[in-house]
């Protein structure tokens, strides 16, 4: 199996210059002691919890972690050690495959100090352990300003202590596969680092044709434009003559439109509108970021997933439920309008509502409902949605011919509640799952399903509207003693509200991937359906989070293949 290493992939700035002797080879001479305590170098920077002008991450845990080890060097001191030195530089030297900035790990420092003289021995061994704690940190939870990236970090993977990092690292033999064991294990995060290696030695292909422009509106096949001669090139389709003029947008060049959209999960219609060209101007260097952004939120991911859950990708609108680690159950969904978004965030599935009412949230009352109910005070009683006024025994019912809509505000419009009885009009449809969130989101049928027909269906309020509900209602009851698909038809079919508690609650994870893989294990290129993904770049930018090395300076091995250790 030929897999892409950050610990076997190594750029000439590493692995390379170690194998042809670039490094300073270690002689007894320059080895003090096997106690570190003796150099005062060492003593002064952990008084200062610095190295020079490298501020340790975490002093404290570093400290034990030496007095745990009588102050045993990890990375000086012998033979062995520089050789795992050496090995771990070449392996954070290349920490940008995941992501990352190889500067945050003090490599220039520390391969200056590897060729330097033997009373820089402490500051090299205290540089190369915090660079160790800092990459183990990053590679192991949420490392950017959640509230900066409008994500809510309650609900991620929360980095590693130092400690346990420091642990895992020693008492490996191969520090670098220690480390490397660190990142996410699965097939889709490893597609993920191949393509940034691929991008990273690709060409900028049609950079210089960008972007594309034709005529700042909507265009069809059969419209004319100097801009199809891009679109064409763009799209790796030779002119003919044969089709027509140049500027012509042909039969021939909108059936190669329609198979980059729907390899981009665009509507595959050969219309260039505005979500379909915003894609086809997408440069290499945006590729590479899109790229980033999803190796990102997949470290922010619990490795070891449940026997049960259930997973909705909001920019793919799409929902899988698995057990046993197979897909059950997938379907195409809807999600929140783009000025209503759904929210990634992870809850508990502890049963299903059918036949649910429904009470109208806030923001749909104000702007849906309180424009329509100015034109037509009757407009709700038509949709079968009742008004009441006051709470406890204070309550009652209205009508909406009795309200002053014209003069409603946000005030008033909270002291009134408005449901809508079950039945087939409502919006829930017939199932609702529970699950108890701090954003008032859930799963739940729909009385439009014609929607369901549409490649881009971000068309809800915020709440996942599902295209089979029945069967995430039998895959959410399946432990419950008894229950049966005839069990659930009989309760729909009466019509009265009932809850049923699940016997096994597990999770539910709404996640934000704009890239994935399609039944094929190809890597798809999704829309940025929220702008989440230029959020995120832009915050770790600004903190210098990822590092994208310069295609004419770059030189890579090939992948290695770990059976054979051959390229």
């Amino acid at each position: 199996m030929v897999a892409v290493s950050a610990g076997l992939m190594c750029t000439a700035a590493g692995y390379s210059a170690m194998a042809q002797g670039q490094f300073t080879v270690p002689t007894k001479e320059m080895f003090f002691s096997s106690s570190l305590l003796k150099q005062a170098s060492y003593g002064e920077s952990m008084a200062l919890g610095a190295v020079g002008m490298q501020k340790l991450s975490d002093r404290e845990a570093i400290q034990s972690f030496y007095e745990a080890r009588q102050h045993k060097p990890l990375w000086t001191g012998s033979r062995g050690n520089a050789d795992k030195a050496r090995m771990v530089l070449a392996f954070l030297q290349d920490s940008w495959t995941h992501g990352l900035n190889p500067a945050d790990y003090h490599v220039g420092e520390i391969e200056t100090l590897l060729q330097g003289a033997p009373d820089s021995e402490a500051q090299l061994e205290l540089l190369l352990t915090d660079a160790v704690a800092r990459y183990g940190r990053d590679m192991t939870g949420m490392r950017v300003n959640a509230a900066a990236a409008n994500e809510h970090e309650k609900f991620w993977r929360q980095p590693l202590p130092v400690s346990d990092i420091l642990h895992r690292v020693s008492v490996s033999g191969d520090p670098t596969e220690a480390l490397e064991q660190l990142a996410p294990q699965n097939n889709f995060y490893n597609k993920l680092r191949e393509e940034l290696v691929r991008l990273s030695r690709d060409e900028a292909k049609f950079d210089n044709i960008l972007p594309i422009k034709l005529g700042g509106r909507t265009f069809y096949p059969g419209d004319r434009h100097a801009g199809v001669k891009a679109l064409r090139q763009r799209l790796g389709v030779e002119y003919n003559s044969v089709h027509g003029p140049e500027e012509f947008y042909d039969d021939n060049t909108a059936a190669a439109m329609m198979s980059f959209q729907l390899e981009h999960n665009l509507e595959p219609d050969g219309v260039v509108g505005p979500k379909t060209l915003e894609v086809l101007n997408r440069s290499h260097r945006e590729q590479m970021e899109q790229v980033i952004a999803n190796l990102e939120r997949l470290r922010w991911m619990d490795e070891v997933k449940p026997e049960r859950y259930i997973m909705v990708n909001i920019p793919s609108q799409t929902l899988w439920a698995v057990e046993n680690g197979k897909v059950a159950h997938e379907m195409p969904v809807i999600v929140g309008k783009p000025d209503r978004q759904t929210k990634a965030f992870r809850a508990e599935i502890q049963g299903i509502r059918f036949n649910p009412n429904w009470t109208v949230p806030m923001g749909i009352k104000m702007k849906d409902f309180l424009p329509k109910l100015r034109e037509n005070p009757d407009y709700l009683a038509q949709k079968g949605i009742e008004i009441y006024q006051g709470t406890g025994k204070d309550r009652r019912t209205v009508s909406g011919t009795e309200i002053d809509w014209s003069n409603m505000g946000s005030r008033d419009m909270n002291q009134l509640s408005m449901v809508q009885r079950q039945g087939a009009n409502n919006a829930l449809g017939r199932i609702r799952v529970l699950m108890p969130n701090d954003f008032d989101i859930y799963l739940h049928d729909t009385n439009a399903p014609e929607y369901f027909e549409k490649t881009q269906r971000t068309l809800s309020s915020g709440c996942v509207r599902l295209s089979k509900p029945e069967e995430i209602a039998r895959f959410v009851l399946s432990k419950n003693e008894g229950w049966s698909d005839d069990k659930m038809d009989a309760i729909i079919k009466k019509g009265a509200t009932v809850e049923i508690s699940a016997a096994a609650p597990f999770p539910v994870f709404i996640v934000y991937q704009t890239m994935w893989l399609d039944g094929e294990g190809r890597l798809v290129y999704g829309p940025d359906v929220y702008k989440q993904d230029h959020r995120l770049i832009k915050v770790m930018a600004a903190a210098k989070d990822f590092h994208i090395p310069e295609l004419s300076a770059t030189r890579l091995a090939e992948a290695v293949d770990k059976d054979t250790n051959k390229f």
